[in-house]
């Protein structure tokens, strides 16, 4: 943490800074809802390069789209933390989503880029993440 880890730490919890970051990713409640559990790592008997390898470690993943948050919300399982979880002393009003831009460039390959104002509503100078 550097230097001023302490002080910004103790900055974080008076309320003198505000944390204003998002998970990436989502927590699960325990081991076992991970979908990818019962595979990760298997041992295995192998053929690689026409030799038998014994007892190689492999993983398999059979989530599909089901990866992340999509599985958890798919399966109806509570998580610890999920996707998007973050925490601010402040809070925020977001107006509504326009379509900035809208381009498709091969018949698979489409982007669109996306605009929404958000304002700060309470009395502490925070930022805020937005994430979809």
């Amino acid at each position: 943490s550097g230097q001023a880890g302490g002080s910004a730490l103790i900055d974080l919890l008076f309320g003198v800074a505000s944390p204003c970051g998002k998970l990436a990713e989502t927590f699960p409640s325990q081991m076992e809802d991970v979908p990818s559990d019962p595979w990760f790592p298997r041992e295995d008997d192998e053929v690689v390069e026409g030799k038998k390898e014994i007892g190689c470690r492999r993983v398999e993943y059979r989530e599909g789209l089901n990866v992340g948050y999509r599985y958890y919300d798919t399966a109806k399982k509570s998580v610890l933390f999920p996707f998007g979880h973050g925490l601010s002393y402040a809070s925020f009003k977001y107006g509504q989503i326009r379509i900035a831009s809208f381009t498709t460039q091969k018949e698979e390959e489409i982007q669109v880029d996306l605009e929404v104002e958000i304002q700060n509503i309470s009395n502490v100078a925070a930022a805020e993440v937005v994430q979809c």
